[in-house]
């Protein structure tokens, strides 16, 4: 080397040995937190409001020999982790992939742009969002969310599931994975439970007890909340003896099923019992299952379940009873709901052989029957009559029920009713469809979906009735239209629409007609 190289080389490094002194490094400023130990490393956003930490396990992965046992606390350790990425979303099949591809599709998007995750067992990990700007001494309220998708897929990092523009409003937002499908509800030799899935969520919520106060969370402020699947799961959170004192409120969206079903173990211990006679030619099947790959259990576990679905059951463990016995005692506990559902829930699963007389006259009385049928006489057609039913019967009078529960105990109800049609075709011909109001409570409207300021003044307005009622109980707030609790004597509802209004529930004669039937 010569000496005019070796110069320049000695300046180089000198020149780089003085930024590293001079300039803090990226630990130094990326934001921060500790949790058991383990401190990490997030980012702050474009518009330097909130900060993200991606990626923190909340609990070791049950995993192999391990599965179908319940989650295991994270084991305390003094390292630095990056926060910066999303980690894997659990194991599944690709249909809510497909589904989000067809949609962007329809609405004439590219779908090549959306963004597949990776998926593994390795998968109990959550999100936080925070505010930067937060006062001191005053620790923020937390919202935890539960994604759906019928228990066995989807992720808490979707598009439309991103904290970012919530927290911005004051309230940390979590985002949580869970176990999904035969990974997350499946019974064996070895199990009490099969409710791994609710277990999972139960040990998300104990690590935000534990350690959200070092984000600068509220440990005695939580709500939990979650769509479709994910409210199902919230309702059994809420009926669990397992959740004392780990949240307060609970918002429940596009979901309240669960109130029909009776949680039975029976149905699900057949079906393991099927999936064992189909290996009875196996010597130690579970053994066997657990040495299998995650593709390779889906493909077998699966076909079994189609019919089933995956859901909780009663264990005597995190389920004690049907969670509607549970929620309608006199002495349940007092939590704070905010609940609803949209107008057409039901109405993009329907096919063209459904018949709403054959329907109505196969599950209900006789006499009740022909009222049902003569209330459903104002709807132009027998589809959309027949998802009127549908929606209310799945979706509307549980959510009634929770709500008038609620009240008895003390604890504030408030009602909303979804029907915003974005513009154009197609949008009018799905209607307020299952999911709608997703983009609206998180302020993240997909680029594919036709979005006006109408859409997003509505979804400015929900984001703040949610992020008010984890902040107090009440979603109200200043230059917000007023939204009235729901009292049984005078079951108000809110109309998300434009106008936002106050009004009886549309359903609610529907609902007293059904309630007559059981």
């Amino acid at each position: 080397m010569s000496y005019s190289m070796l110069i320049r080389s000695f300046v180089y490094i000198s020149l780089l040995l003085i930024a590293r002194e001079v300039w803090p490094n990226e630990e130094a400023t990326a934001p921060s937190f500790t949790a058991s130990g383990t401190t990490y490393y997030g980012v702050e956003s474009e518009d330097a409001k909130t900060h993200a930490f991606l990626g923190i396990p909340y609990a070791s992965a049950p995993v192999g020999k391990l599965r179908w046992k319940a989650p295991r606390p994270l084991e305390k350790s003094s390292i630095k982790k990056q926060a910066k990425t999303f980690a894997p979303a659990c194991a599944q099949s690709k249909h809510i992939i497909e589904w989000y591809k067809n949609v962007i599709i329809e609405f004439g998007g590219n779908p090549d742009k959306f963004k597949e995750p990776e998926f593994s067992e390795d998968c109990l990990y959550l999100n936080i969002w925070r505010p930067v700007k937060t006062s001191a001494g005053s620790p923020l309220p937390v919202l935890t969310y539960i994604h759906g998708g019928s228990n066995e897929a989807g992720w808490s990092y979707e598009p439309n599931y991103l904290g970012n523009e919530l927290s911005k409003l004051g309230v940390i937002v979590v985002t949580i994975e869970y176990r999904l499908g035969p990974f997350g509800f499946f019974p064996t030799t070895e199990s009490k439970s099969s409710n791994f899935a609710i277990m999972d969520q139960v040990e998300a919520l104990r690590w935000i007890q534990s350690n959200i106060a070092s984000v600068g969370g509220d440990p005695t402020k939580v709500t939990i909340m979650g769509e479709s699947a994910g409210g199902n799961n919230v309702i059994y959170l809420m009926a669990s003896p397992l959740t004392k004192d780990l949240f307060s409120r609970a918002i429940i969206q596009s979901s309240g099923w669960a109130l029909l079903e009776n949680q039975e173990a029976e149905k699900y211990v057949n079906a393991y019992k099927k999936i064992m006679k189909q290996l009875s030619h196996i010597e130690n099947a579970d053994q066997y299952l657990r040495a299998l790959s995650w593709e390779e259990i889906l493909k077998l576990i699966s076909p079994i379940y189609e019919e089933l679905g995956y859901q909780a059951v009663i264990d005597q463990h995190s389920l004690t009873e049907p969670v509607a016995q549970t929620l309608s005692t006199s002495d349940y506990r007092k939590i704070d709901v905010l609940i609803g559902s949209n107008a057409d829930e039901w109405k993009m699963s329907l096919s063209e052989k459904d018949r709403l007389e054959e329907y109505v006259l196969k599950s209900l009385e006789m006499n009740i029957a022909h009222l049902v049928l003569d209330h459903l006489t104002q709807y132009k057609n027998e589809h959309e009559a027949l998802d009127k039913l549908i929606t209310a019967e799945n979706y509307v009078c549980p959510s009634l029920r929770i709500a008038a529960n609620a009240r008895r105990t003390g604890a504030k109800s408030w009602v909303y009713y979804f029907s915003k049609i974005r513009s154009g075709k197609l949008a009018k011909s799905m209607g307020a469809y299952h999911g709608a109001e997703l983009p609206y409570v998180f302020n993240t409207h997909d680029e594919w979906l036709p979005t006006s300021d109408e859409d997003k003044k509505l979804g400015s307005i929900m984001t703040s009735y949610w992020a008010n009622f984890a902040k107090s109980g009440n979603p109200n707030g200043a230059e917000l239209p007023k939204w009235s609790p729901y009292e049984q004597s005078k079951p108000t509802t809110q109309i998300l629409d434009n106008p936002i209004r106050s009004s009886y529930h549309p359903s609610n004669y529907l609902c007293e007609l059904l309630l007559n039937s059981k």
